[in-house]
C-alpha cells in the first residue's frame, strides 16, 4: 500500500461515492443529501388573516391539538349541541323578558332591584341590557366551553331559564285574570 499524501488524507469523497447514511445520521430521520424543498404549498405566513376567518367552518380545531387534550384548551368551533344549548339559553332569556313585561303590565311587581332600576329607566334600557348582558354572558362560557365549571354551568343557566319560563307561565295562567269574566 503506498502512503497516502496530505492531500489525500483530508479530501472528501467524490458526490458518486458519498455515503448519505452518515449524514442522515447527523440530520435524523427527515434529512435528505442532497437537501430538496419538498413543500409545495404556499407559506400561509405570506398573507394576513383575513377578518372573518374565525367565522368560517373549515379549518379550525374541535378539540385539544394533542391526544389527551380536552381540557382547559380554547377551541374555535363548536358542536351542534354546544350551541343549541347557548340558543336555547337566549331564546329562554328573551322569554323571560318578554313575560316580566306581561306580567308588570297587569300590576305585578318585578322582584329583582336591578332589573326594576332599569325598568324604572324605561322598558327599553330594560331589555337591551338584558338580552346584553345574558347574550355577552353565554358568549364568553361558549368561548371557554372546555373548561372544568362550564358545561355545568351551561346547563345550570339553562335549568334555570326553563324553571322560569314555568314560573312566569304559572303566573300567567293562575294570577292573571282570565279573559270574559
Amino acid at each position: 500500500m503506498s502512503p497516502k499524501t496530505p492531500d489525500e488524507v483530508g479530501a472528501t469523497p467524490p458526490a458518486a461515492q458519498f455515503d448519505d447514511s452518515l449524514a442522515r445520521g447527523r440530520l435524523g430521520p427527515y434529512g435528505t443529501w442532497p437537501y430538496v424543498e419538498r413543500r409545495v404549498q404556499v407559506d400561509r405566513r405570506v398573507s394576513g388573516t383575513r377578518l372573518f376567518s374565525s367565522y368560517m367552518l373549515r379549518g379550525h380545531r374541535l378539540r385539544g391539538r394533542r391526544q389527551g387534550e380536552t381540557r382547559n384548551v380554547y377551541v374555535d368551533r363548536y358542536r351542534p349541541g354546544d350551541l343549541a344549548l347557548a340558543g336555547a339559553i337566549l331564546v329562554l332569556n328573551i322569554f323571560d323578558a318578554w313575560f316580566t313585561l306581561d306580567y308588570l303590565g297587569t300590576g305585578g311587581t318585578e322582584a329583582n332591584p336591578i332589573a326594576r332600576f332599569l325598568m324604572e329607566q324605561g322598558t327599553g334600557w330594560f331589555i337591551f341590557s338584558k338580552a346584553v348582558v345574558v347574550a355577552f354572558c353565554v358568549l364568553f362560557l361558549m368561548m371557554h366551553k372546555t373548561f372544568h365549571c362550564v358545561r355545568p354551568a351551561m346547563w345550570a343557566l339553562f335549568g334555570f331559564y326553563s324553571s322560569l319560563l314555568v314560573y312566569h307561565l304559572f303566573l300567567q295562567f293562575a294570577v292573571s285574570p282570565a279573559p270574559g269574566l
